[in-house]
């Protein structure tokens, strides 16, 4: 019998080390991919995968709540030039006393045109979707146009029907279903129908009593401003908004 310990016997070729096959092309790529994410949950700088996913999807979903947001572009471009007047501040910190005392905040800009009412207001429309809030920015006219595709040219015994489900999504996609902040300008700028008014009165009650802030902006002086609005919205403009008047230098 030979000595398995005899020098001159051959060594026996090494074991080869059995790998799970991880790569094999018929791997579960389910497998693979928890394999891969728990082998980098720890980054160099010591934040998990969980965090950086999270951020990312943050991201998105304010890439995707700035682009519902419709804000007019040149007012975002004004933001992003040089530091605001001295009285931007002022203005900001008044502003920012009644959209945050409570819900449902109703907030009315005015003065003559060009004086960075629009500007102010897309400010605040930013500042909530850094917060991951939704806002929308629509003007009055652009509110009564889509009333007037809704109560399209349809004929027959649906038009009815029709019209009522049209026409309330339209309010309550901005009213009590709406975004968190509602910006709507060129108030008191033409006069609307009286079937665009009254669309306009019930959506802002639908937010009112949804606790949905709401700015308003007009280049009216005050009173005529508060003559449009009507003595039953100026008062509940006035319980936690109220007027501004913006009378400083341009932002143009």
């Amino acid at each position: 019998m030979s000595n398995p310990h005899d020098p001159s016997r051959p060594a026996a070729a090494p074991v080869a080390e059995v790998t799970p096959a991880t790569d094999h092309p018929m791997a579960d790529p389910v497998a693979l991919a928890l394999g891969r994410l728990m082998a980098i949950s720890e980054t160099s700088e010591g934040t998990s995968i969980t965090d950086e996913i999270e951020k990312a999807n943050r991201l998105r979903w304010r890439e995707k709540l700035r682009a519902a947001a419709n804000l007019p572009e040149r007012a975002v471009r004004v933001l992003s030039g040089p530091g605001q007047p001295d009285w931007w501040q002022r203005m900001w910190l008044l502003a920012e006393n009644r959209l945050r005392k409570k819900p449902g905040a109703m907030l009315a800009l005015h003065g003559m045109q060009g004086r960075g009412k629009t500007v102010f207001a897309c400010a605040w429309a930013l500042d909530y979707l850094d917060r991951g809030k939704s806002a929308r920015f629509i003007d009055l006219l652009e509110l009564e146009e889509l009333y007037d595709a809704a109560r399209g040219p349809v004929e027959g015994d649906d038009r009815d029907a029709l019209e009522f489900t049209t026409e309330n999504s339209i309010t309550v996609g901005l009213g009590r279903e709406g975004p968190a902040l509602l910006i709507i300008d060129e108030c008191g700028k033409s006069r609307a129908t009286d079937y665009v008014m009254r669309k306009f009165f019930l959506l802002v009650n639908q937010r009112y009593n949804a606790d949905l802030d709401t700015i308003f902006i007009s280049n009216l002086p005050e009173k005529e401003f508060a003559d449009w609005l009507g003595s039953s919205l100026t008062d509940r403009i006035n319980e936690d908004g109220g007027l501004m008047e913006f009378k400083g230098e341009g932002l143009r």
